[in-house]
């Protein structure tokens, strides 16, 4: 299988999976079927309140998946009142999924249509601005990574 081709099926993948319908399609699944253990509640905190408006405001209204999101919200606060804050943190995180594929993917299209307009040079030179495209995308992958654990 060549590198194209593997690249390829890898973004038809992702992005079959993280599309706004069958990404809230299998969020509602997951809700359906979860038992959350019994816990303490936690008091909300003020980062809670932003996060809920910035999520409305970028995903609830401006989103290419707004309808999902609202149908998604709507159904959980009805039928799973007590799965709301889960919900919203996974639509969050599907989000943010989708927009780190995507700013990924566009570093892949310069990087592949660098690599057929010069076909001698197979992989990005140090100091070349695909490299430093790559080392930006590393680092920020890292840092991420290190936030979540």
């Amino acid at each position: 299988m060549s590198y194209e081709m593997l690249l390829d099926g890898y973004k038809y993948l992702v992005t079959y999976i993280y599309s706004p319908i069958h990404f809230y399609r299998r969020l509602v699944a997951f809700l359906k079927n979860y038992r959350p253990p019994k816990r303490r509640k936690h008091p909300i905190q003020f980062h809670h309140i932003t996060a809920l408006f910035r999520s409305i405001w970028i995903q609830g209204i401006w989103g290419e998946e707004r309808f999902y999101y609202w149908k998604t919200l709507l159904w959980t606060a009805l039928r799973r009142p007590r799965l709301f804050p889960l919900c919203m943190r996974l639509a969050i995180y599907g989000y943010h999924f989708r927009k780190v594929f995507k700013e990924g993917g566009k570093i892949v299209n310069r990087f592949q249509a660098n690599k057929r307009n010069s076909p001698s040079t197979s992989l990005p030179q140090e100091g070349d601005r695909e490299s430093r495209i790559a080392d930006e995308a590393s680092h920020h992958a890292k840092a991420t990574f290190q936030k979540i654990l």
